[in-house]
């Protein structure tokens, strides 16, 4: 590979990898911000006023019109479940990007 080649191949790596990070800064912020809202989410799942809510709702006595996604068992546990996925995986991505780093110096 010549020397043009080759800086512009590393120009590559540098758009995308400027890219790639400010995507992803943006998602770990709103992932931040949201993490109040989760943490009540997961609470709630499970206790006592999401059984109340669950029997209110069976009996009809929620409104038809009320969104009610949040009583389904799927709809939260499966979030858990993303969310714990999500958290491995950032694990990783935080090792291999370490090591990259580290492999440079």
């Amino acid at each position: 590979m010549n020397t043009i080649e080759h800086l512009s191949q590393m120009e590559s790596q540098l758009n995308q990898g400027l890219k790639s990070t400010q995507i992803l800064q943006s998602a770990l912020d709103d992932c931040e911000d949201s993490l109040p809202g989760l943490r009540q989410l997961f609470a709630y799942y499970g206790s006592d006023a999401w059984y109340q809510h669950l029997e209110l709702e069976k009996a009809g006595q929620i409104p038809p019109h009320q969104p009610r996604g949040v009583l389904s068992e799927d709809g939260v546990y499966n979030l858990i479940l993303e969310c714990r996925e999500i958290a491995e995986q950032l694990r990783q991505l935080a090792d291999q990007l370490d090591s990259a780093i580290d492999q440079e110096e």
